[in-house]
């Protein structure tokens, strides 16, 4: 009976320690072809979880994950872009591919021109909001870029 009450109170510890923890937030920021073509992408965003640039061939229907940040002051529903991009530099290049494998550049979004009035990955108002719970208490708002084939004309 002594171990059964000290395996009882182990087990009860455990369970609160584990519903103790801090609620926290991952804002993940996404790219998707939505063109029907393959894309070749460079990324060159410096962001909180991820600093690597990012170079990724985009098959069509396919999105990438180009930036993450977290918080640990509960769950927040609402990002700025300056919370995933660390360099002001920050530039995202779309290339097309030919037969050959030669690049050719068909759009390009820069960090610093995100408040003109032109589509861009660095306005939030221009991307699309999904969130999810996960099971250890984390909240996950993720912003998808579409590029659509109007984008890359």
């Amino acid at each position: 009976m002594r171990r059964f009450n000290y395996l009882l109170l182990f087990l009860s510890a455990l369970l609160l320690i584990k519903g103790c923890g801090k609620p926290y937030t991952v804002g993940q920021l996404f790219i998707n072809n939505n063109t029907g073509e393959i894309l070749y992408l460079e990324s060159y965003i410096v962001s909180p979880l991820s600093e690597a640039p990012i170079l990724h061939n985009l098959q069509p229907s396919e999105s990438c994950e180009l930036a993450r940040t977290k918080k640990h002051s509960g769950y927040i529903d609402e990002f700025d872009i300056s919370e995933f991009v660390n360099n002001t530099d920050a530039t995202i290049k779309i290339y097309s591919l030919d037969q050959y494998g030669d690049k050719t550049v068909v759009a390009q979004w820069e960090y610093t021109d995100r408040s003109n009035n032109s589509k861009s990955i660095f306005n939030l108002s221009d991307l699309d909001y999904s969130n999810y719970y996960d099971p250890d208490g984390g909240y996950h708002p993720t912003y998808t870029f579409v590029i659509l084939p109007e984008d890359i004309e």
